[in-house]
């Protein structure tokens, strides 16, 4: 079974409640809709799970740079 967190999302979603998830829930929201839409079982975020799917990526990944580019 999937963590609370995640039901609480996915019912969210499934029956049109207003959600709001700022930094780590809407972290949790994107990987919830990877894994049960996109069907990404593995999906994950760098933050929690560096062995999944990454579907997050930390900035300084994306910038080329440790510190987001500098």
């Amino acid at each position: 079974m999937p963590p609370a967190r995640f039901i609480a999302i996915r019912y969210a979603r499934e029956n049109s409640v207003p959600f709001l998830g700022t930094c780590g829930g809407f972290q949790h929201a994107i990987v919830e809709y990877a894994r049960n839409v996109l069907g990404w079982q593995d999906a994950a975020h760098a933050e929690t799970d560096s062995e999944g799917r990454m579907v997050i990526a930390p900035a300084e990944l994306l910038a080329g740079g440790e510190n987001g580019g500098d």
